[in-house]
C-alpha cells in the first residue's frame, strides 16, 4: 500500500519557504559535513536493529552499522518502512540465521545434497531399466507383427490353392459321353421283377 501526502498551505508564499518545509519534512536530519547521519543517530539505529532482529540474524558489528546507515539514508517518512522490511537484498548475504552453527549447517547441506544425488541416480537407473523393458516390448511387438503378416500371407496362398483345387476337380462332360447316353433306351427290368403270384 502506498500513502501519498500532499503538502499545501496558504502560508507558503515563496519557493524559499517551500524548500525549508520540504527539508524539514523529507530530508534526513542530524547529518555531518560529509552528508552522513550523525554518529548518535547511527548508534541508536544499530541498537534498534539489534533489539528487533538479533534473535533472527547474526553478523559482525560493521554489518549492523552498514544496515543502520542504509535505513537512515532514506527519507524520514520511509525509515520505519525500511526498518520493518529487514535487511535489504544487497546486504542480506552479510547476515546469517541466529543460533545456527555454520559448520553444522554446511555439513547438513552437503549431506542433503548427497542424498538428493543418490535419489537422482536411483531414478536414472529406474529410467534406464524401464527404457530397456520398453525396448524389449517394442522388439517383441515387431516380431509378432512379422509373424502375423507371414500367417496372413500363408492364408492367402492356401486360399488360392484351395480355390484352384476346387476348380480342377469339377466334372467335365465329354460330348461323346452325351451321345452314348442319348442312345440308351428305357427297358423294363425283368431280371429283378418278382415272380407271378409270389410275394
Amino acid at each position: 500500500m502506498e500513502l501519498h501526502i500532499s503538502v499545501y498551505s496558504v502560508a507558503i508564499v515563496s519557493s524559499t519557504q517551500f524548500k525549508e518545509l520540504k527539508t524539514a519534512l523529507l530530508v534526513p536530519q542530524a547529518q555531518n559535513r560529509a552528508g552522513a547521519d550523525a554518529e548518535v543517530a547511527i548508534v541508536a539505529m544499530i541498537e534498534r536493529l539489534q533489539q528487533r532482529y538479533r534473535q533472527v540474524y547474526t553478523s559482525q558489528a560493521i554489518n549492523w552499522r552498514i544496515w543502520a546507515n542504509y535505513v537512515l539514508a532514506g527519507p524520514p517518512h520511509e525509515q520505519d518502512i525500511c526498518f520493518d522490511a529487514g535487511p535489504p537484498g544487497h546486504l542480506i548475504h552479510l547476515f546469517a540465521a541466529a543460533g545456527v552453527d555454520e559448520g553444522q549447517l554446511r555439513r547438513q547441506i552437503v549431506q542433503s545434497n548427497r542424498v538428493a544425488i543418490g535419489e537422482n541416480e536411483r531414478m536414472r537407473e529406474w529410467f534406464r531399466n524401464l527404457r530397456q523393458r520398453v525396448g524389449i516390448l517394442i522388439q517383441t511387438a515387431q516380431a509378432l507383427e512379422g509373424e502375423l503378416n507371414a500367417i496372413q500371407d500363408e492364408l492367402e496362398i492356401r486360399g488360392n490353392m484351395l480355390r484352384d483345387m476346387e476348380t480342377s476337380i469339377q466334372p467335365v462332360v465329354q460330348p461323346h459321353a452325351l451321345q452314348l447316353l442319348a442312345n440308351v433306351s428305357q427297358q423294363e427290368d425283368i431280371d429283378h421283377a418278382p415272380p407271378a403270384g409270389g410275394m
